[in-house]
């Protein structure tokens, strides 16, 4: 018998208007915390240790004892919540070597870097990515285990980078994982490091065609809101196909933060009707909740989201 929290939930959906779809991988995520809503039940009465009554007689006489172990707490929740900061560290080989879907989502919040000819090093935080999943998948250049001339990175090694060109001008870039022609394609960055420079970039999208040229001032968010603008504000092109992101002096991923589950979204993938319903209606693309940077957002999505988060954090 399921859970009254959880009928209350889709009542909740319902009544604004959001169609709740048998198997929905958030209302997996809200149906799997009755976990800690029984673990909490078969808690002991808490007493308190000899020490900590101490702390309480110490708390009386001195206030800022009281305020030192309060700052304590604080602390200790921060990085309990944030779980790690950015450390610089280049991802390796086995990162990459993991099911699509956990790729799309493990990336999320890890730094690319890219590495400018006799130039500066560029910095943006991955905040958007979408599934490919080969096979099965219409949407992928890879369906039906198609190998081409242009989509042979789909088929390497995980952690390959994919580049290949939409409307024959912009790149777009991908990076392969496990699963025979599956990969990720990078959609959005929040930019760290190089504004600048990236700004530059985006005015001059086409060197080729000088009346591409703008003067434009993109803001900060504004720069790689998109999966080829993050391709023009980074000069990620062509020659960086096939290269391995693991040993690149181009073009790699270092480590970042961790996103918790509970701030992905989860939605459907962008541009990909021609697939098909079935396809097309999938919830392959991530993105971090309330993040600017993210090039889409489905604000349905976010509602569920934004409920299971609350619901964790009153019971548990």
């Amino acid at each position: 018998m399921e859970d009254i929290r959880i009928n209350s939930y889709v009542t909740s959906v319902r009544e604004r208007g959001i169609k709740v779809i048998k198997n929905d991988p958030s209302l997996i995520r809200y149906k799997q915390t009755k976990l800690f809503l029984e673990m909490s039940n078969k808690r002991k009465r808490y007493i308190p240790r000899k020490s900590e009554v101490d702390n309480d007689a110490k708390e009386a006489e001195d206030p800022d004892y009281s305020l030192q172990k309060t700052t304590y707490k604080i602390k200790r929740e921060v990085i309990n919540t944030e779980i790690m900061v950015d450390t610089g560290i280049r991802l390796g080989e086995t990162f990459y070597n993991t099911t699509c879907e956990d790729l799309a989502k493990g990336l999320l919040g890890k730094i690319l870097v890219r590495q400018l000819n006799q130039g500066p090093i560029l910095k943006g935080r991955i905040v958007e990515t979408e599934c490919y999943l080969g096979g099965e998948d219409k949407a992928s250049h890879s369906y039906q285990g198609r190998i081409t001339e242009r989509n042979k990175p789909m088929f390497m090694k995980p952690g390959t980078i994919y580049i290949y060109l939409t409307y024959g001008m912009y790149a777009l870039c991908n990076i392969s994982s496990q699963g025979e022609g599956a990969a990720v394609l990078l959609r959005a960055l929040e930019p760290l490091q190089g504004q600048e420079e990236m700004q530059k970039f985006r005015n001059n999208p086409r060197p080729d065609k000088p009346e591409k040229q703008t003067t434009k001032v993109f803001k900060s968010h504004e720069l790689c809101n998109g999966p080829a603008k993050l391709c023009i504000s980074l000069q990620i092109d062509k020659s960086l196909n096939k290269k391995d992101l693991s040993n690149s002096k181009e073009l790699w991923i270092e480590d970042g933060i961790t996103v918790p589950e509970h701030k992905i979204v989860s939605s459907q993938r962008i541009g990909v009707e021609s697939a098909g319903m079935e396809w097309a209606s999938k919830l392959l693309r991530y993105y971090i909740l309330d993040n600017k940077s993210v090039s889409k957002r489905d604000k349905r999505q976010e509602i569920k989201v934004k409920e299971i988060a609350d619901y964790l954090q009153v019971y548990t």
